[in-house]
């Protein structure tokens, strides 16, 4: 014959004292994961941003080469931009196409000579490269010009793929432009004048040379980290209105 017997009560005994947990004297953890603090918002990194060459030709022609120029460490997103400035004697001339290794540049802010006697023409371009660290620059002009000169920008990390703004001028005090919380500014110049350019703060210039009585210049800002609305990028130099040109694109 079974018997039934109802279970015995469990007994609940305290722990012994050195098994027992102060939860009030333990110290306090977070509730969130390592690296990551309530209330902050982490903004995207900076671009890496650089100035890699400078090259200068003065071989009265059309199409002016420049061979194995640095463009910096190769990136899959890796952008190279030319700014190229050139001296002109012949109404309508300009800047017409820029190629950097190969591949063909967009043209982001140039300005052409509408007549003058002796006049400068420049241009700010840039393409995607991701391979290789050199590259030939081609620069092309529709009439013969004096000499052509540029500057080698590389940059990767960048947000966008336009500018975020552009500016040309005939005067300088008129290059104003805006630049993006961590952007920068790539400026030139060519001007009529027997004297180099001075780049106001935080510029810093790349080269200044003459040719044939045109002064040709450009210049970059490092990183900015604060927005600046109508921002003057223009260097201070001689010549007048109508005989020199600047442009300058800012970036983020």
């Amino acid at each position: 014959m079974d018997f039934w017997l109802p279970p015995k009560p469990a007994i609940i005994r305290p722990a012994p004292h050195d098994l027992r947990r102060d939860w009030h004297k333990e110290p306090k953890k977070a509730n969130f994961a390592p690296g990551w603090f309530p209330g902050a918002v982490a903004g995207p990194f900076p671009p890496d941003f650089s100035h890699t060459a400078s090259a200068v030709d003065d071989g009265n022609t059309t199409v002016y080469g420049f061979t194995a120029q640095a463009i910096g460490a190769a990136d899959i997103g890796r952008r190279v931009f030319v700014s190229a400035t050139s001296s002109a004697t012949t109404a309508n001339s300009g800047i017409s196409a820029v190629t950097i290794g190969g591949i063909a540049a967009t043209i982001h802010a140039a300005t052409n000579n509408t007549g003058n006697t002796r006049n400068g023409v420049v241009a700010i371009a840039s393409a995607i490269v991701p391979t290789g660290t050199t590259a030939d620059v081609v620069v092309t002009h529709p009439l013969p010009v004096l000499g052509c000169h540029i500057s080698v920008y590389r940059a990767s990390g960048l947000v966008s793929g336009t500018p975020f703004d552009t500016a040309t001028s005939d005067n300088a005090a008129n290059l104003l432009i805006d630049i993006p919380v961590r952007g920068f500014v790539i400026a030139c110049a060519a001007t009529v004048s027997g004297g180099g350019h001075t780049w106001p703060s935080p510029e810093i210039e790349d080269r200044d040379a003459g040719s044939d009585g045109v002064q040709l210049s450009s210049a970059h800002t490092p990183i900015q980290f604060t927005a600046t609305t109508n921002y003057s990028a223009g260097p201070s130099a001689g010549g007048g209105s109508g005989s020199s040109r600047y442009a300058a694109v800012s970036w983020a």
